[in-house]
């Protein structure tokens, strides 16, 4: 009645006052089923300390111990569940290896001890234990096998990468993996270690022989590429050079260069290799190098030097400078365009002028249409005059919609501030509209009201634009980058940036044209600062050195003078002041 009641504090008097009538009359059955009561109900009840002295109970006083194996396990499941996993781990065990468990009970031990050592990471118990497991649980052989298997492997791992690394401990303790009933994974992982320490340890003849194993089997490509350049290095070692070139020429990525050198060694023809290198440039900075100056020399691509094409389409960045070369001897601004488009140079940044100087093009048609309209003030036109001003502002927007979202600054700043100024000006248009003649005073307010009403969305887009550039005019980042691109460039391609800036100079905040100004002189010529204009500067720093305004000067004279490395530097200076500002504050 009390447990129905839920009264668990008197269920559990009346179960011990029970209990020991049971004891005094010596009723076996009684005792075990009372002791089995006062556990259930301190599980009903939730009292963990209950639980355990009725559990305890039990261990001690059930003339039967019908349920001590499950009572064991609870025991260590709650350990395990409290995270003190050596006692579960050691309980678990216990009752894995105790024959009187119930066989299902045993097994589920066995799982559980492994877990705790796992959790407690503990790999050469989970191996030893593991090992025994095999033994007391023939069905689940190849099941704890492979969990011995990994623990070795795992053990293996951490010698190699701990802090001692010691590559002899950790072959010692591989060659305690069990290669039967290994799985095909399994013997890769092996081989592959094996191979590894192998060549460590200086032993040839195992590293050999565990990659030669390692191709045998079902392997993927990174690791077949893993066997032939251990194979390589071994046969080379070992002067066998022919088994080198053999193992050489099965990489993912072969270098005419090397072929030929393995084939000198292994005394045959080398020849063809050295001529595919010549046609190919494999080797990429010996052939940048070649193509470079063969390119320069010539001042073009001809026929001659179209082997040179596919290295230079390897590297736009250096291709387009190339062009760039070109334009300055040839002044031919349409083929440099031509050929920038021709061989997909337009994602670099000489291509990335080009483009933005198409796109601006393409819109100031519209815009030149839409900043030309004039709102017709009477009445029998304004509607249509409005009307026509919508369709341009709209059409002038759809235009620079994909320019705006290109993530090139110049754009976002250029266009949108365009933008902002033609919805401010029709805001300011629809207001300064004249009042229709023959108006009531009642409906002049009305009209005016309808007016205002009509005009607010324009403004309120205007608003939202200037948040987004007030945002972009706040990026100095990215008119440094301005800064930098125009001043190393060569004077063809400031012929192109001059126009830009002149634009983007007109539509700029008040607070940024001096900027502009300051920075690109008229004539777009390349100003570098004389050695006395450094040297003062690079003096007020290191009497200042942490003077972000001096820093800031003088990153803008390296960067007229073109030395990048001393403005990376500085740059990074000034990084390292924000960041002790930071700490300081916390």
């Amino acid at each position: 009645v009390a447990v129905s009641l839920k009264d668990y504090k008197l269920a559990q008097k009346w179960s011990s006052v029970a209990l020991e009538a049971a004891v005094k009359a010596k009723k076996k059955d009684k005792i075990e089923q009372f002791l089995l009561k006062r556990i259930e109900i301190a599980e009903l009840a939730k009292k963990d300390v209950w639980l355990a002295a009725a559990q305890e109970d039990y261990l001690k006083r059930s003339p039967v111990q019908g349920k001590n194996s499950e009572i064991h396990y609870q025991i260590a499941q709650k350990n395990y569940d409290d995270k003190k996993y050596e006692e579960a781990a050691t309980q678990f065990k216990n009752l894995a290896v105790n024959k009187k468990t119930p066989r299902k009970l045993r097994e589920q031990s066995a799982e559980l001890a492994l877990d705790a050592l796992v959790l407690l990471k503990k790999d050469t118990e989970i191996e030893s234990w593991s090992r025994e497991f095999t033994k007391l649980f023939p069905n689940k052989r190849s099941h704890f096998g492979k969990i011995a298997r990994t623990s070795v492997l795992s053990q293996t791992a951490k010698i190699v990468t701990g802090a001692s690394a010691d590559s002899l401990e950790a072959w010692k303790t591989l060659s305690r993996f069990n290669i039967r009933g290994a799985n095909p994974q399994e013997k890769i992982t092996y081989y592959k270690n094996k191979a590894i320490l192998a060549r460590k340890l200086k032993k040839y003849n195992e590293l050999k022989a565990s990659v030669n194993a390692l191709l045998k089997l079902p392997i993927t490509p990174e690791d077949r590429q893993f066997a032939y350049e251990n194979k390589l290095w071994v046969s080379e070692i070992q002067l066998d050079f022919h088994q080198a070139l053999k193992s050489y020429s099965k990489l993912k990525k072969i270098k005419p260069l090397e072929m030929a050198r393995l084939a000198d060694l292994a005394e045959k023809n080398s020849k063809p290799y050295y001529i595919k290198y010549l046609r190919e440039g494999a080797d990429p900075e010996l052939a940048k190098a070649i193509c470079d100056r063969l390119l320069t020399e010539a001042g073009r691509i001809t026929p001659a030097l179209k082997t040179c094409l596919p290295h230079l389409k390897n590297d736009k960045a250096w291709f387009a400078r190339l062009q760039m070369g070109f334009l300055s001897r040839h002044k031919n601004f349409a083929r440099f365009e031509r050929d920038m488009k021709r061989y997909g140079l337009m994602e670099t940044g000489a291509g990335q002028l080009i483009t933005r100087k198409n796109q601006v093009a393409k819109v100031e048609v519209s815009l030149a249409k839409l900043q030309k309209h004039r709102l017709d003030g009477r009445s029998h036109r304004v509607a249509r005059s409005i009307k026509q001003r919508v369709y341009r502002i709209t059409q002038f927007e759809k235009k620079i919609k994909s320019p705006t979202e290109s993530g090139d600054w110049y754009l976002q700043a250029l266009l949108l501030g365009h933008l902002q100024k033609e919805y401010k000006r029709f805001y300011d248009d629809l207001l300064a509209l004249p009042m229709p003649p023959g108006l009531a005073e009642n409906e002049q307010q009305e009209y005016l009201s309808i007016l205002s009403q009509q005009a607010a969305p324009y403004k309120t887009k205007a608003d939202e634009i200037s948040i987004k550039l007030k945002d972009l005019w706040a990026n100095d980042k990215a008119m440094d980058q301005m800064f930098a691109d125009f001043h190393t460039s060569n004077s063809y391609l400031q012929k192109i940036l001059s126009p830009q800036v002149a634009k983007i100079r007109n539509i700029a905040p008040e607070q940024h044209k001096a900027w502009f100004n300051y920075v690109y002189r008229r004539g777009a010529k390349k100003r570098i600062p004389s050695l006395a204009t450094l040297e003062r500067a690079r003096n007020k720093v290191k009497n200042k050195p942490l003077d972000k305004s001096l820093l800031r000067d003088l990153i803008l004279l390296e960067k007229k003078r073109g030395y990048q490395p001393m403005v990376m530097y500085l740059q990074s200076r000034l990084q390292r002041i924000d960041e002790g500002f930071e700490k300081k504050k916390r």
